[in-house]
């Protein structure tokens, strides 16, 4: 755990399979199982870009909603 804390200080964006990679060449016979575990426990997470899917584009047309308000009775 130490030697996790110590890599996260100097690249916070590697995540489990880098890190696991690195742990290995320093002579460490770990698992990504038990590097998740031990990240998850020490609540650190590597830092990457998120997906930006919930922001609108400021060049879309919002439209309204025509039929609310509107009761529909039968099938066109």
């Amino acid at each position: 755990m130490r030697l996790i804390d110590e890599q996260y200080t100097k690249s916070p964006f590697y995540g489990v399979e880098m890190r696991g990679g690195w742990l290995r060449s320093q002579g460490l016979g770990v698992n990504p199982k038990r590097v998740r575990g031990l990240m998850r426990e020490m609540a650190l997470e590597g830092i990457y870009p998120r997906s930006r899917r919930s922001f609108s584009s400021s060049s879309n047309k919002l439209y309204s909603y025509l039929l609310r308000g509107l009761k529909i009775e039968r099938a066109d």
